[in-house]
């Protein structure tokens, strides 16, 4: 059971996914700003919906990254001889 969510997980934190969401998230803004007077009120709250979700995802990978940071060593390892 744990090896389907792991793999769900690892599909989910990808790049990939990260792009998509940037693109998900310029697109349904560059739509709400420019285009706001002639939208429906239907396709107005996809893309906020949208806009919504693609932030959050968006905020879930900066939390990652300021939480675990990158998998350098603060500094080269001494010998001990």
């Amino acid at each position: 059971m744990f090896n389907g969510i792991n793999e769900v997980l690892v599909n989910l934190v990808s790049y990939p996914v990260l792009v998509g969401s940037i693109s998900v998230f310029v697109i349904s803004l560059f739509f709400l700003i420019a285009k706001k007077k002639t939208l429906k009120k239907e396709i107005k709250l996809l893309l906020i919906v949208m806009l919504i979700v693609s932030t959050i995802i968006i905020g879930i990978f900066i939390f990652l990254v300021f939480a675990f940071g990158n998998n350098h060593l603060p500094a080269l390892p001494v010998s001990v001889n």
